[in-house]
Order: structure tokens, then C-alpha cells, then sequence
């Protein structure tokens, strides 16, 4: 194409509706969404499409509508800490670079082609060196990374589920733990849906990144999901989160019962783990376990640290660190 690089050339306004429109037809996309991107070159942009009969007029019912918002920024949460740590399930607190990140995303105008959110997450424009370097290039600044980790994340759970639609195992999603797919992830991407969704339904991902950083190799660009994935994408955020180890707990509480085994034992604790009333099993070593005994007969709260798993019904710490008791003015 031939672009004027002067607007004061007499057809400039026309050769620049004729290039939009030609990158619209080559890219099969809406002429607004090209004309978004234009104005947002330093900003990658992420396109929730849901295709759906109540979205046929471009219209979400209001309370649906409020659920894909909250939906989208816990998917966009799930991938910023998936930059960092691939984990099955990310309990509610966030680091500060994430919570940064999420307070920074922009949501754009809504678009046409059934029902369509955006999210914007501007982005750094990257200073190319015209000289080699001895060092490796820098990492991209922590937006572009969780951006790209979710279209990564995307990526995998498709895969999961399309393998999981045929050997209906567990085990695939938790191997694409790996690529940053997690019980939030899922969990946001089924919240999405509609209530009673139709065998036609689909929500696709379509992602556009800043041109003022372009990647070497760029990663797929739009993702998408059928109905039939919906309630399998659910059930792999339930048992992924089922699972997940509760990392770095603190675990307070009374000791209501006992065993010993060898020169140590275990203590079970009552206490509160995620929300929710929990009996949580400690294995601890001779000195600990004579503390918790203590505790015990004296109806003292305990208290100590270590990753939380759960098997079935039982949920035990993992390498608990030395049990203290708790003195009266820590019970605030």
C-alpha cells in the first residue's frame, strides 16, 4: 500500500480509509477494531468476544454483564502471577507488582460482533541498541510479560481441554500447570459464560499487541473455546484448587487430638484455612510434638507455618516450622 506521509496532501483522508479497509478484509476483522489499534500503538489489547444468543444485538444482560468484568480482571490477576510462579491455584493475596498491573489495565470501548469487552494494558515503547550488546537484552516490562503469559495460559488450557474432552483425566490440566494455566485461570474464564450457555455459544480471546514493542515471533492471536468446553473448564478450576497446596500458611489453634509416632508425632489443630473451619494434621518432630502436647492439656492455642495439602478430607502441614505457643495478648 501507499501511504501519504503529508496530511496536507489533498487525498490523504481517503488513501487512509482505503489502507484501514484493506487491513480489515487481509486480517478478516471489523474496521473499528483496526481503527482502535491504530490509536492505541503502545498499548496491547485483549478482546473478550462472547458469542452467545443474549449477545446477538450486542447487548449483555446487565448482571452477566457485571459477572464477565469481575471475571476478566481475575483472569488478567491469574496471569500476572502466573509470570512469576506456576502454581494450580493462587490463594486471594497478590504481590504488589500484580496488583499494580491489574489497577493499570484500561477498559476500552465495547465493540459489535456479538458482545465484545476490551482491556487495554499500555506498554513501554522498547529502545532498540544500535550497537551489540554483551548482555543479554532486558526482560520486557512485567505488563507485556503477563499479557503474553496469558495468551500462553489460553493456549494451554485449550489443549487440556481438548484432551480432556476424550481421556476425561485430571492430569492434563495439571501438567499445564506448567504454562500458567491454575484454578483462578479457569475459574475466571468459566464465570465468563452464560448462565445456561447453547451449543452454539463460543468465547474467543483475541489478542493485538503494542506495535512500538513487536515480538520477534508472535504468539497466536485470538483463542477461542465452544460450549462444550464450558463446564469441563469449571470442573478443572474445582480440582485444581481441590489440590493445590495452601503455600506458607499459618496455622493457630487448639490441639484436639494426639498420636504418637516414633520419638514425634502428630497433632491435629482446629483451625480457620481459606475461609473455612479446618482439623489440620501436623507431623512434627520429638520437641514439637512434646509442645503440642503441652498445649493440649493446658488448652493453649499453638501456632506455627508450613504449606498446607489436602488428600481427600485430610489436610496436613508440610514441613511445619517450630511450634509457639500463644500468649493471651496475641489472640487479637
Amino acid at each position: 500500500m501507499l501511504l501519504p506521509f503529508d496530511r496536507t496532501v489533498g487525498d490523504y483522508l481517503t488513501r487512509m480509509v482505503d489502507a484501514v479497509r484493506m487491513i480489515a478484509a487481509l486480517e478478516e476483522r471489523l474496521v473499528t477494531e483496526v481503527l482502535t489499534d491504530l490509536q492505541h500503538a503502545s498499548t496491547d489489547v485483549l478482546r473478550i468476544r462472547l458469542c452467545s444468543a443474549d449477545a446477538a444485538d450486542g447487548t449483555l444482560p446487565l448482571l452477566q454483564g457485571e459477572r464477565m468484568v469481575k471475571s476478566t480482571t481475575e483472569l488478567l490477576a491469574a496471569a500476572g502471577c502466573a509470570v512469576n510462579a506456576r502454581r494450580a491455584y493462587f490463594p486471594a493475596s497478590r504481590t504488589d507488582e500484580v496488583r499494580q498491573f491489574v489497577q493499570n489495565l484500561r477498559l476500552g470501548q465495547s465493540e459489535r460482533g456479538s458482545y465484545v469487552l476490551t482491556v487495554q494494558s499500555r506498554v513501554a515503547p522498547e529502545l532498540r541498541q544500535e550497537q551489540p550488546s554483551l548482555f543479554d537484552a532486558p526482560e520486557p516490562p512485567f505488563e507485556r510479560r503477563a499479557v503474553a503469559a496469558l495468551n500462553r495460559a489460553l493456549i494451554a488450557l485449550r489443549d487440556a481441554v481438548d484432551a480432556a474432552a476424550t481421556n476425561f483425566t485430571a492430569k492434563v490440566f495439571q501438567d499445564a500447570v506448567a504454562h500458567g494455566v491454575s484454578a483462578n485461570l479457569c475459574q475466571a474464564v468459566a464465570g465468563m459464560t452464560a448462565a445456561n450457555p447453547q451449543p452454539v455459544d463460543q468465547l474467543r480471546f483475541a489478542f493485538t499487541w503494542a506495535r512500538s514493542r513487536p515480538f520477534d515471533s508472535a504468539p497466536p492471536r485470538e483463542v477461542g473455546f465452544r460450549a462444550e468446553a464450558f463446564p469441563i473448564i469449571a470442573e478443572a478450576g474445582r480440582v485444581l484448587k481441590a489440590v493445590a497446596p495452601l503455600e506458607d500458611q499459618e496455622i493457630q489453634g487448639y490441639v484436639v487430638k494426639l498420636e504418637q509416632r516414633g520419638e514425634g508425632g502428630i497433632a491435629t489443630v482446629t483451625t480457620v484455612l481459606d475461609g473455612q473451619a479446618r482439623k489440620v494434621a501436623l507431623p512434627l518432630a520429638a520437641d514439637d510434638h512434646k509442645r503440642a502436647t503441652q498445649a493440649y492439656d493446658q488448652r493453649i492455642e499453638i501456632r506455627c507455618r508450613g504449606d498446607v495439602t489436602r488428600s481427600g478430607n485430610t489436610w496436613t502441614l508440610q514441613n511445619p516450622g517450630h511450634v509457639a505457643f500463644v500468649a493471651d495478648n496475641d489472640q487479637s
